[in-house]
């Protein structure tokens, strides 16, 4: 929530308070930071005039009349009403400065390039619901107002876990659509595992390489540190780990901390993509893009994706081999949300167009 300020306070936030309430009824404070008899008189003006209780003190409700800017009008420039699948010229600017805006917020939009997609919508939605907005993903004169006029201090809820959350409700969202709206099958074992080992996944979500680039850090021990423990290798070599995510996830997922290895599909900790296609391979669950067993119209929740890694974010080589592994969250038509390690040196949800994938292994299948 924003902070509550009153007088004798000496701050950033009480800037803030003095630069708005000049904004909206020129009352000429001295933008000094500190909160004294003349920015108490204002406060308890403006109070007087928006109808709030008059006692000097800033709260959320004079928060969000300050930060509400003067209505503005359709003729001045403003910005447009804008939403996912919005192109042309003529909204392009405001798209790019959406995302140039959420981007130094702190809500992750993707590259302002002026393309609206699912991205973009997403760090929309995180923005209005951690700002009291209506969360619907459409950028009306509201969101535009709160987004290019005010600061908001302590978002009321947790990022991370708003885009875990959001994860979750969409995987399960997908695999009902797979398995119907019968209980006995949303109950089933097989939609349980699935959402287990997505779970486990998406708990992971933010956990990053410290130092960046070293495939290391004490947060990614359960992953990295397991892995050489279980093969044997030396504690100060750590490799490329997208793999042994997914290992994990389906280990930890299915049978907590202490499963035995032997129990998952795979058998083994697997750590490198190829391991995996050719264990799906053999298993008959390994789905390549362009064959006969191409699927890629619907991927299901809990599949497996493979890249080649000239088009992995973790490996800048130009090769065709498989380099880049994680699991599918849901499919979103022409691309797959993911979850995925080792993608830009952390644990990140990312869009992965299917074109552009060499296949899926559907593990339960095996």
């Amino acid at each position: 929530m924003p902070q509550i300020i009153r007088k004798g306070i000496h701050n950033e936030a009480v800037k803030l308070l003095q630069e708005r309430l000049n904004h909206h009824d020129g009352y000429h404070l001295v933008v000094d930071g500190g909160f004294g008899a003349k920015t108490k008189g204002a406060v308890m003006d403006f109070q007087g005039t928006r109808g709030l209780v008059v006692d000097g003190i800033v709260g959320d409700k004079t928060w969000d009349a300050l930060l509400s800017p003067k209505p503005i009008s359709d003729t001045d420039g403003s910005p447009k009403l804008i939403k996912r699948g919005d192109e042309g010229d003529e909204v392009k600017v405001w798209i790019e400065l959406l995302q140039k805006t959420l981007n130094d917020r702190g809500y992750p939009a993707g590259k302002a390039d002026g393309d609206f997609g699912p991205t973009t919508e997403q760090a929309v939605i995180l923005y209005q619901q951690s700002n009291n907005l209506e969360s619907d993903g459409v950028v009306g004169s509201q969101t535009w107002n709160h987004l290019l006029v005010s600061e908001r201090f302590n978002p009321p809820v947790d990022l991370l876990q708003l885009e875990k959350t959001a994860l979750l409700e969409k995987a399960r969202s997908h695999i009902r659509i797979e398995y119907g709206d019968d209980p006995d099958h949303r109950e089933s074992v097989l939609e349980r595992n699935k959402m287990l080992v997505l779970g486990e996944a998406i708990s992971f979500l933010g956990v990053c390489e410290i130092p960046n680039g070293s495939n290391n850090g004490a947060d990614l021990l359960p992953i990295v540190g397991d892995y050489n423990e279980y093969w044997g290798i030396p504690d100060k070599i750590y490799r490329a780990w997208c793999a042994m995510f997914v290992s994990q996830a389906i280990r930890r997922g299915l049978h907590g901390e202490a499963g035995e290895w032997e129990d998952i599909p795979f058998g083994k900790f697997f750590g490198g993509c190829s391991q995996i296609i050719r264990w799906a391979d053999g298993k008959d669950c390994w789905h390549a893009n362009g064959s006969d067993k191409d699927v890629t119209e619907f991927v299901p929740a809990g599949s497996i994706f493979m890249m080649p890694r000239s088009g992995s974010g973790s490996d800048a080589s130009s090769s065709m081999r498989a380099g880049h592994t994680g699991l599918v969250v849901y499919d979103d038509g022409e691309a797959v949300i993911t979850i995925e390690g080792n993608t830009s040196n952390k644990v990140m949800s990312r869009r992965r167009k299917k074109s552009g994938l060499m296949g899926f292994v559907y593990w339960w299948d095996a």
